[in-house]
């Protein structure tokens, strides 16, 4: 909520003072960033040790998105298939 200083009663209520505030006030752009943070594992155990760093690494950074950072992060395995021989 805006306050304002109360020299600036005088003008509240006053149309062109209003219509002023209003055009100072933050849109809502209604987009989404996105941020892809990619880990890579060499095995299983590997795995399991470098997710817990993950959670440690990205609570800092879910602070300072105010808590917007996703709950639910998918895990994508991205590695090319071995070639067959």
């Amino acid at each position: 909520m805006l306050q304002l200083h109360p020299i600036w009663d005088p003008l509240c209520g006053e149309p062109r003072f209003e219509k002023l505030l209003a055009s100072l006030a933050p849109r809502d752009s209604g987009t989404k960033n996105v941020l892809a943070i990619l880990f890579s594992y060499q095995n299983r155990r590997e795995e399991a040790v470098a997710m817990r760093r993950e959670a440690v690494a990205l609570d800092p950074l879910n602070v300072i998105l105010q808590g917007n950072l996703a709950s639910d992060l998918r895990v994508l395995d991205l590695t090319p298939p071995a070639a067959a021989k």
